[in-house]
């Protein structure tokens, strides 16, 4: 990532960062663009240039964060159906604890829920909004979601690999007897 990039990436979190504080206080509806912008420290231009909305902050968020969760995968070759995923998907809740938290408390939990199940839908492979077989991705994301905000809330007690086992286990997900024996988790909360 070169210079440029990675400024621009610390100043959208600071922005992110800047919201999120705000709706702890208040709803989105009632944080203006300049309390946001001198909360985050940055000039009103920098917010428009990366932003649409308010609520354009949040998705873009999101959407960060489901990249991560790629990490150099092919995005078409990938089945979010394994161990593999399923691990990587609640390291990324456990990594964004705080914003997955703060999007629950200020009432966005649909939004968040509506990308896992978009960027899912699309692994699974552009079904037809006729396909019954999206509701499988509703369920499977449904159910990962619930956890993955339960766990968080309750502080992320458990090692992130046991909480992938019983979301596998429970799904009839394999999981493989040879993975390397887990080494308990430090316990911190980002919140």
């Amino acid at each position: 990532m070169n210079k440029k990039t990675e400024i621009n990436k610390a100043v959208k979190r600071k922005i992110a960062d800047a919201l999120l504080a705000l709706m702890r206080e208040k709803s989105i509806a009632d944080v203006t663009v300049t309390e946001l912008v001198n909360a985050a420290g940055v000039a009103r231009v920098t917010f428009y240039r990366n932003y649409s909305s308010k609520e354009n902050v949040l998705t873009t968020l999101i959407d960060d964060a489901l990249e991560e969760l790629m990490d150099g995968r092919d995005y078409h070759e990938m089945d979010y159906m394994t161990y593999r995923h399923v691990l990587a998907a609640f390291e990324m809740f456990k990594k964004r604890q705080s914003d997955v938290s703060d999007l629950y408390h200020s009432g966005f939990a649909i939004l968040l829920l509506e990308r896992l199940n978009d960027f899912h839908a699309a692994i699974a492979g552009g079904m037809p909004n006729s396909s019954a077989d999206k509701y499988a991705v509703y369920f499977y994301m449904g159910a990962m979601f619930d956890i993955a905000v339960n766990w968080i809330e309750n502080g992320c007690v458990e090692p992130t690999k046991s909480i992938a086992e019983v979301f596998c286990k429970q799904l009839g997900i394999d999981v493989p007897e040879n993975r390397i024996p887990e080494a308990e988790e430090p316990t911190q909360s980002n919140a």
